[in-house]
């Protein structure tokens, strides 16, 4: 996958007033708008500001595609295992 998680902890005193405390996970909003760029706008200050929606979505779609592919992996090695055992008859 092109995106990885990264931990993170706001700056105290940051300049959107984020809370601080304590660390966070997600993703670096410059990575994220290489691979989902709807996901990150940018506020009137410049920075860039990251809306997990579209991720979740994006994700969901992508194990719905892995589902399927596993299903049809799973069809495919049923028809090698009944060639295999017709064969030894």
């Amino acid at each position: 996958m092109q995106l990885q998680p990264i931990r993170y902890e706001y700056k105290r005193d940051n300049a959107l007033g984020l809370k601080s405390e304590g660390e966070h996970i997600g993703f670096g909003a410059q990575s994220l708008q290489k691979v989902i760029p709807e996901a990150v706008t940018k506020n009137s200050e410049g920075y860039l500001m990251v809306n997990n929606d579209p991720v979740i979505w994006t994700m969901l779609n992508a194990i719905k595609e892995q589902q399927k592919e596993i299903a049809e992996l799973k069809g495919q090695v049923q028809k090698l295992r009944a060639a295999s055992h017709r064969r030894r008859k």
